[in-house]
């Protein structure tokens, strides 16, 4: 409810922010929520509380706006009534969401509403007429407090009760001539067969637009496509489970290596690497982890250990484990810690395997992209390498503004 107050003000503070509101307002606003039905005034939104006369009359009594102003055409057209306005005071709780009430307080203000009237009635009340924010300096008399001088604190909100006019000569009028918008009659459907002289060559180039627009949404569509696609190795920097597996995979085959992917089922490897080096051959069985922690456990050293006893039992190979973590991965690179405890360095050296960051296997890719990197030598080092990966020699060939994206910390 105050979201409506807040907004409404927003528009009102700025210069030239006002509001119309056209016909009756004395009616409620209903709503349903997980707590009930509610209901409200449909004037809540102006933080102002307001008091109605529900006496009806056809005596106008206007003021210059209204008799050489810009609201002539309307008072013209109101001939007689079935309210007016008594009172208009805040409503204490609307004011406090956009007003610093004890600030006005301490400088002898108190909160207010600026009415200024365009059509009366011979009540006295208020039949045309627009109410503003305002505060209102606190004055004594004799120790009587009495009303001291106003400042208006935001823009009106002007209200134009039914009249002779229709709704759409209202609305017309609102914008025509209080909000100076150019109003001018629709063309009707009758008239829309007819071509004058020179259309046929303008709707031709509407057309020849119109198909260069539909060329380029599409273009723009598969851009953003291509975008999405070539942004997928930073997925090693964030996700987890089955798309950061399949993007290892794919940043190891853009390097230079053969990935067998044994599918997504469950207890299944994470891919057999197959790399060739001149007359070499590496082997090498993946398990990919992503983790919120800041450390790895030694789950991930327990499946390799499976998947190299799966590759002996079925392929009659021993493969070398090669652990691939991305740990921290909901923090940015730059806060993240060493993830690898001694005890789990110990672990991975005594079994033989070897560890790499999903952040350094994308430093890799960005240097393998940008010609800087040595595929061969890569390859050698990781499939000689028990434990995590020495990646200083290759971080020195970084740029300093990719050092700062990747936020590297010393490796012990």
């Amino acid at each position: 409810m105050r979201n409506g107050i807040t907004t409404a003000q927003e528009v009102l503070r700025k210069r030239g922010g006002r509001f119309y509101v056209l016909g009756d307002p004395r009616f409620s606003v209903k709503w349903r929520s997980a707590e009930g039905e509610h209901s409200a005034s449909f004037l809540y939104w102006t933080g102002i509380e307001f008091a109605w006369d529900e006496r009806a009359g056809d005596t106008v009594e206007r003021n210059w706006q209204a008799n050489r102003g810009p609201f002539k055409l309307f008072a013209d057209a109101l001939s007689h009534w079935n309210y007016s306005l008594v009172e208009a005071r805040p409503e204490p709780e609307g004011f406090a969401e956009v007003w610093n009430i004890q600030y006005l307080r301490a400088r002898d203000y108190q909160p207010g509403v600026q009415i200024d009237a365009i059509c009366d009635n011979s009540y006295g009340n208020h039949l045309v007429f627009s109410v503003s924010h305002a505060e209102e300096q606190i004055v004594y008399q004799y120790g009587i407090q009495v009303r001291g001088p106003t400042e208006i604190l935001s823009g009106p909100i002007y209200f134009l009760p039914e009249s002779e006019l229709s709704e759409e000569e209202a609305l017309e009028f609102v914008l025509r001539d209080l909000c100076g918008v150019d109003v001018s009659a629709p063309e009707p459907e009758w008239v829309a067969e007819y071509v004058v002289p020179g259309q046929e060559e303008v709707d031709r180039k509407i057309d020849e637009l119109e198909t260069r627009i539909e060329e380029l949404i599409g273009d723009r569509a598969r851009k953003i496509e291509e975008r999405a696609e070539v942004r997928k190795p930073l997925r090693l920097l964030y996700d987890t489970g089955p798309k950061l597996e399949e993007e290892a995979r794919s940043v190891m085959e853009s390097l230079g290596a053969e990935v067998e992917r044994s599918g997504e089922e469950r207890n299944k490897d994470d891919g057999w690497v197959t790399v060739r080096v001149g007359d070499e051959t590496f082997e090498g069985v993946l398990e990919v982890k992503g983790v919120k922690t800041k450390h790895f456990g030694f789950e991930g050293l327990r499946q390799l250990t499976d998947w190299i006893h799966r590759g002996i039992s079925t392929r009659n190979k021993r493969y070398t484990g090669i652990f691939v973590g991305n740990s921290s991965r909901q923090d940015p690179l730059r806060s993240r810690i060493w993830p690898f405890s001694k005890n789990w360095v110990e672990q991975a050296k005594m079994h033989g395997y070897a560890a790499i960051l999903t952040g350094d296997l994308y430093a890799l890719y960005l240097l393998d992209r940008t010609g800087r990197l040595d595929r061969d030598e890569f390859w050698r080092q990781l499939f000689s390498t028990k434990g995590p990966f020495d990646m200083r020699p290759y971080r020195e060939k970084l740029t300093d503004e990719e050092k700062d994206q990747l936020g590297y910390l010393p490796q012990p």
